[in-house]
Formats: structure tokens, sequence, C-alpha cells
């Protein structure tokens, strides 16, 4: 028992070490230390009193932590679930011990870190009640990988990498149900092979190929008039609709600029993510780069888009992606070296 309990007191050590020892950690980890003897030593764990300890060894080892915002909501919070929720969860012992539990620590969590919240954010998330309810029941969906990721990522970080982000690509799939109804259809006859608008697809992309074949050179010319003109001695009949085009934005591009209006469109196209990629190694801060990965996740979005769809012949989405875009050039820096803008070389006076 003991050895176990060695073992994770090294592991314990080991992660707090790693979160640069922050107060937060701290805190959790003296509390740990002190109500995990409790059990085999056959004594009652005392949650004030190892929250005490753990706030009089926290300020010995960094005093200033008092000012922070990790400290005071770490323990405003521990504070509330350790006297208020107790006393919240007798009234909501009517809904089951799993939903007294979640809304009397929810609760109790919210109103003793209202006074350090309203002081150093100003505001109050009154929604936190609501979204604990939804969020904590998933945690472990992401802890647990997460803690098979570190050790696996020593070994193999793409691995790593691949295990820790499951949840997240899981949640993102079953979010997919949470959209309306004709959406959902949409995203899901994709894969409906029995269904004319994705079975289609194959028929038309093997047609356009044929005619790419004789047209590889020059192409057949841009709209859907020179589309009809050029696809009508194609069609195999196989289709009971005309399409207007070849429903893809890639093989749309080649089949009406030709092989080489298609190879500098693709170039023009996935360019700039090399320079959006640039964007993020020239911030060293992690909060100053969620623009340029939110830019770059949604160009993505549209690059596999176009894979199924020939996104463009919609005047809608063809005018957002060259909003998209032009916010990605201004975000990925100057227009004509390629790099990312230094704003400490602009001069702050320009005639």
């Amino acid at each position: 028992l003991w050895l176990r309990f060695s073992a994770f007191l090294a592991l314990l050590a080991a992660y707090a070490a790693l979160t640069a020892f922050s107060p937060s950690v701290l805190r959790a980890s003296i509390m740990l230390l002190c109500v995990l003897p409790a059990a085999p030593l056959r004594r009652r764990p005392d949650l004030p009193s190892s929250l005490s300890l753990a706030f009089v060894l926290v300020l010995l080892a960094q005093p200033f932590a008092l000012g922070t915002a990790g400290f005071q909501l770490s323990f405003a919070a521990m504070l509330g679930l350790t006297l208020l929720a107790p006393v919240l969860r007798v009234p909501f012992s009517v809904l089951g011990d799993r939903a007294a539990s979640g809304l009397s620590g929810s609760i109790a969590v919210l109103v003793s870190t209202i006074p350090p919240i309203a002081s150093f954010f100003g505001k109050l998330p009154l929604a936190s009640v609501a979204a604990n309810l939804i969020i904590l029941p998933l945690l472990p969906l992401f802890l647990i990988p997460a803690a098979a990721a570190l050790p696996l990522s020593c070994l193999s970080l793409p691995l790593g990498r691949a295990i820790a982000v499951l949840p997240a690509a899981a949640l993102g799939i079953g979010a997919l149900f949470l959209l309306p109804e004709s959406v959902q259809a949409r995203f899901l006859s994709m894969l409906d092979f029995s269904n004319a608008s994705a079975s289609g697809r194959f028929v038309l992309w093997g047609e356009c190929l044929a005619l790419w074949k004789e047209k590889w050179l020059s192409g057949i010319g841009l709209g859907p008039e020179n589309f009809y003109a050029a696809y009508a001695p194609y069609a195999t009949g196989l289709l009971d609709f005309q399409p207007p085009h070849s429903n893809m934005l890639y093989l749309e591009m080649f089949l009406s600029t030709g092989i080489l209006g298609g190879v500098l469109f693709c170039g023009f196209f996935f360019g700039i993510f090399v320079r959006l990629r640039r964007a993020v190694r020239a911030k060293p801060e992690k909060r100053d780069r969620w623009e340029v990965q939110a830019l770059t996740a949604s160009l993505a979005g549209a690059a596999l888009g176009g894979i199924p769809e020939y996104i463009w012949f919609y005047p809608r989405i063809l005018f957002f992606w060259c909003a998209l875009f032009g916010m990605a050039i201004a975000a990925s820096g100057d227009n004509r070296t390629g790099q990312p803008a230094d704003p400490a070389r602009e001069p702050l006076d320009k005639p």
C-alpha cells in the first residue's frame, strides 16, 4: 500500500513540475496528500483543515500568488465545494444522487467564485451551472485518452497526437446530430449511394474526366453555358438530370481552365496554408494565434467541401470564401514578401 502511495506521490510531483507548480495544482496536490492517507490510517478526512493547510503552504512557497486569479479562483471554488455544496445537496436530493451532486457543486462553485470573477473579469458566468451539467459527464472521455497519449507520445509523437484528438473528433461527429434535420440530411446523403445526389456524383465525375481527356490543354471555358455545350456529347444517360457543373471544385477548375489553369488554381488555393503556417510560427504566444488558426480551419473546411461539391457555384458561398481568403492574406503578413509583418518594425509616424 505504501509502495503504491509512494509511486502516486512521484507521479503527483511530476505533474506539478509539468505545470510549473501553479497555485491551483499545488493546492490540489497538498489536499490529496492530506486526504489519501486517511483511509489506510482509519481516519476521517477533514477537507476544511486540508484546504487551510494548503492555503498556508502555498503562500509560504509563493507569497505573491495571493493576488493572482488562479490562486483566488482555485481556493474559492474549493471552499464552496467543501462548505456550501453539502448544504445545497439536501434540497436537490429528490432529483437523484448524480443530479444533486452536479447541481449543488455547480451552484456552490458559482456562488463562491463570484467575488474573484467579478474583480478580475468584470462579468459573471451565470450559464456555468447548465454548462457544467453537460460538460462534467464528458470529462472522462477527454481525460482518459489524454492520460494515455502522454506516455505514448514519448514513444511516437504522431501516435500520441492521434489518440489525444480522438475524443474531439468523436464529439465533432456527434455534434452533427445537433444540427437541423435538413443539414443532417445533406451531410448523410453523401454516404447514401442509393441517393441520386450521392451516387450520381461518381457517374458525373467519370463523364467529366472523359471530357477532360479531350480538352485537358485549353479546357472548355468557365460558366454553365460552356459546360452544357461540352458535356452533352459525353453524357452516358445514367443521370436523370442535366448537371450545370462537374459537382467538384477541383475537377471544375481543371475542366474549365485546362491543365495550366488547374495547377495555378491549386497553387493559389493551397498556397495560403503555407503563409498561415508561417504566421502561426511567428507568434510565440499561443493566445495570439487563435485568429490565424480559426482562419486556417475555416479555409480547410472550404477545401474539404470542394471535394464533393462545386462550392463556388453559389454566389453567397463564393463571396464568403473571398472574404475569408482576404482576411487570411491580411493575417499572414506582408503580401510582397510572404513573411509575417512585424509591428515592431513599422514606423510610429508615417507621412
